[in-house]
């Protein structure tokens, strides 16, 4: 199906029409949205329906070297589906930071969530514009913010602009359409249009974000805690490692008693070590992940 062309220019309406929507052969009146040149709608019994560039006596009509594919075709549809309002399913988003510390010899990972899966009607829709410097597919807007889709084939790929988009409030989604001509081929007698309409609607297939709003917020918080971590790592070990008998001493003065642990109420707590404060029944530090260093501050610092 990668082959074969789908949706043409209907010269009536001057919009993109699904192979199964016009009459059979010379008669569908319709051309290439490139060359200009008219197309003959194949509505066989055996391969899948499609268009193709008639070959005699057409000549004069067209108006240049043609560079519409079965990939062109199914973009530029996909411009007119946005501009006649459409909802896309939007993929989720993850991150992640991992860091091994040569000190206290642990590997540590912080997750985050960017944005779940969701369900979004397109609003206020441009088509071919300008953004950061790039030609984008559709420019809209998802709830009051900024949605850009780039869509992407074999030798189209994301301009690397998009990756650090001019606007930060915007999010910058990835469309690849490698794959759809294998949905497509449910489509033998025409519905292309249906299909392409479900695709975007009920299916993630070739979605990915190459720019969320929200994800340099969340990876800045998430490595900030990974430096804290680091930090207490590196406390940690030099206290482990050291020879000095009296600090040895002092730090376990500092560890609470059993009995008092089991009697735990609500109170104020420091970590020696990174500082940290928390009001709990817990001795446990969350940077240092142990209760070694941990002082209890209840009635005030001391």
């Amino acid at each position: 199906m990668n082959t074969l062309l789908p949706f043409a220019l209907e010269r009536s309406s001057n919009e993109l029409v699904d192979v199964g929507q016009v009459p059979r052969g010379n008669d569908c009146d319709c051309i290439c949205p490139s060359c200009g040149t008219p197309l003959v709608a194949k509505q066989g019994a055996i391969k899948e329906w499609h268009f193709a560039h008639r070959s005699r006596g057409v000549h004069s009509e067209t108006k240049e070297e043609c560079k519409y594919s079965f990939f062109v075709s199914v973009r530029l549809m996909i411009r007119q589906l946005a501009e006649e309002g459409v909802r896309i399913y939007l993929p989720e988003k993850h991150g992640d930071l991992s860091e091994y510390s040569p000190k206290s010899l642990v590997n540590h990972s912080i997750a985050y969530k960017v944005t779940d899966e969701s369900f979004k009607l397109l609003q206020k829709v441009d088509v071919g514009v300008e953004f950061s410097g790039v030609s984008v597919d559709v420019y809209s807007e998802v709830e009051g913010f900024p949605l850009v889709i780039y869509v992407t084939y074999k030798g189209r790929l994301i301009p690397s602009a998009l990756a650090q988009p001019d606007e930060k409030r915007c999010g910058v989604l990835q469309l690849s359409l490698e794959g759809l001509g294998d949905l497509f081929e449910q489509g033998r007698q025409g519905n292309y249009t249906y299909l392409l309409k479900k695709f975007l609607e009920e299916n993630l297939l070739g979605r990915k974000w190459i720019y969320h709003p929200r994800e340099q917020m969340l990876r800045a918080r998430a490595m900030r805690e990974m430096e804290a971590w680091s930090r207490s790592q590196k406390t940690i070990a030099a206290v482990h490692s050291t020879p000095n008998i009296r600090l040895h001493r002092e730090m376990a003065s500092l560890i609470p008693k059993i009995s008092d642990r089991n009697n735990a109420v609500d109170k104020k707590f420091r970590c020696l070590m990174c500082n940290a404060k928390w009001v709990g029944v817990s001795f446990d530090c969350r940077n240092c992940q142990t209760h070694l260093y941990t002082r209890d501050v209840s009635q005030g610092e001391q």
